[in-house]
């Protein structure tokens, strides 16, 4: 084969291939865009429970009474805990609180009731929840203020406690009728069985 046939042969090659890649470009179409939605959220907090709640063990010497639980705000959650002693009937009540923020440390250390007394304060649980790049933390404080069953009793309209920070913070958290009444109600309900049995 002479050099000028090659040279037909090798530009009729060509003009194969790039005929070819041509009509590959032309019938390729990229894929339509999409908006990308982001999913659900799925922590979704659940309601809070409507009753309360009665734990009961044979292995322990109180029962204990988880009240209704409310929410002031985002970064707060209080309830009412109660226990009662099973040999000698002593009542025992909390209010229980949850207290959840970002920044330094509050450092919850008292409480008092509306009438201006000073409440028995219980120190729980402290713990860092998260901290980002900078070093900046969210907190949350578990802590509680203890009540008088005679107190608790004499104030069914609600009673309302006030908490004090280190920092200068302060908080007050109304316990509502709802709240106490059921509490009560279902302390005697367990008392009256009790004595029943």
């Amino acid at each position: 084969m002479g050099a000028y046939a090659m040279y037909k042969c090798t530009l009729l090659l060509l003009c194969f291939f790039m005929a070819l890649l041509i009509g590959c470009q032309a019938s390729y179409s990229p894929p339509p865009r999409t908006s990308i939605t982001p999913p659900p959220p799925t922590a979704v907090r659940p309601p809070p429970p409507t009753s309360v709640k009665v734990e009961d063990s044979k292995f322990e010497d109180a029962a204990t009474f988880i009240g209704i639980q409310e929410h002031p705000d985002r970064n707060t959650e209080y309830l009412l805990r109660s226990w009662v002693d099973k040999k000698s009937g002593q009542v025992t009540h909390q209010v229980y609180v949850a207290n959840f923020y970002h920044g330094d440390w509050i450092y919850w250390s008292r409480a008092n009731s509306e009438d201006a007394q000073p409440l028995q304060f219980v120190p729980i649980k402290q713990e860092v929840v998260t901290c980002d790049e900078f070093s900046r933390c969210s907190h949350s404080e578990h802590f509680a203020a203890l009540i008088p069953d005679t107190v608790l009793r004499t104030h069914q309209d609600g009673f309302s406690v006030k908490f004090y920070g280190k920092t200068g913070k302060e908080m007050i958290l109304r316990l509502t009728p709802q709240q106490i009444r059921q509490q009560l109600k279902v302390i005697e309900d367990f008392q009256a069985q009790r004595r029943v049995n």
